[in-house]
């Protein structure tokens, strides 16, 4: 293992998409060019919102979906479960026991940071539970229309001066459709940020744990290198 590997994992809104959504549509190959991986979850409507956080845990507590670092990339109700669900699977992942590939030690996993859109924050308490979401202290970032009238911009400041997260105020409702390049934007320096912090975290776990060599596929066991 040479690089970090790193996943963004994209948590949709009501009645949204995994896949086919305009901003997943959109965000996609963003992490992608980056060389980040992308894996989506589809939330069913007939679920409780409790069963799925359960369900996204236990997706990103399985290190064959998140083998590395983890990115959170919520949209909406999205946003709500992605901080509900932040402080377990960090514990999860501060305190699982020593990963190994064959002869190799595997670093341990962390949670990079958070991008939100338009969350759904402080809003239906009959429907979100919990009016007071903490979120955990990681990198996050916010990105709300200002002619929101799903959920109200004001309930992302809010969110943002109580927990000190980066905000970004837009022109438009609550798809965004007509900010396209600039959410774009905004996506890739923030995924660019958490692929710093996580080749430095990876930097330092590879001076105590030096890697043997490997061999390419495509040779034989037996055969050097040129």
């Amino acid at each position: 293992m040479e690089n970090p590997i790193i996943t963004v994992v994209y948590s949709h809104g009501r009645f949204g998409s995994p896949w086919y959504g305009f901003k997943i549509e959109a965000l996609r190959p963003v992490a992608l060019r980056l060389g980040v991986n992308m894996i989506s979850i589809r939330y069913s409507e007939d679920i409780s919102v409790e069963q799925m956080e359960d369900k996204l845990y236990t997706l990103l507590s399985d290190d064959v979906s998140v083998p590395g670092d983890l990115v959170f990339l919520s949209s909406s109700r999205g946003a709500y479960i992605s901080t509900r669900v932040s402080h377990r699977i960090i514990d999860c992942f501060s305190t699982e026991p020593e990963r190994r590939d064959e002869d190799k030690v595997l670093p341990r996993r962390h949670v990079l940071g958070q991008f939100f859109i338009a969350p759904a924050f402080y809003i239906k308490p009959e429907y979100y539970p919990d009016q007071d979401p903490q979120p955990a202290k990681i990198r996050t970032a916010i990105v709300h229309g200002i002619d929101d009238h799903v959920i109200n911009c004001d309930n992302s400041i809010k969110f943002a001066k109580r927990f000190d997260a980066q905000l970004s105020l837009l022109k438009g409702g609550h798809r965004m459709n007509s900010q396209r390049d600039y959410l774009c934007l905004l996506f890739e320096k923030f995924l660019r940020e958490c692929m710093v912090e996580s080749e430095k975290i990876f930097a330092k776990w590879l001076e105590k744990h030096p890697q043997p060599a490997s061999e390419s596929d495509d040779m034989p066991p037996t055969a050097s290198r040129k």
